[in-house]
């Protein structure tokens, strides 16, 4: 019972941050794509004073996915025809 809980909670968690937001998808589209450069500089920061092995690889791999979800995001603005 616990599991179907679980993959209830995450199946509609899932629901809510990737379906069609109120605002209109042109909207939503340019605030993520803000807030995902906005999380690129955070993370090269992080980066650049991270000292502990375990971190640089942490930030690493967070550059590297926020930078895979701005090009997935760039590339949705373009079919969509969205500027600025």
């Amino acid at each position: 019972m616990k599991s179907k809980k679980i993959i209830y909670f995450f199946k509609n968690e899932f629901l809510k941050r990737f379906s069609a937001p109120p605002e209109g998808e042109a909207e939503y589209i340019r605030r993520q794509l803000k807030e995902t450069k906005e999380q690129i500089e955070i993370a090269h920061l992080n980066f650049n004073d991270a000292s502990d092995n375990d971190m640089i690889s942490y930030y690493s791999y967070m550059i590297k996915a926020f930078e895979v979800k701005y090009n997935s995001l760039i590339k949705r603005a373009k079919e969509l025809n969205i500027s600025g």
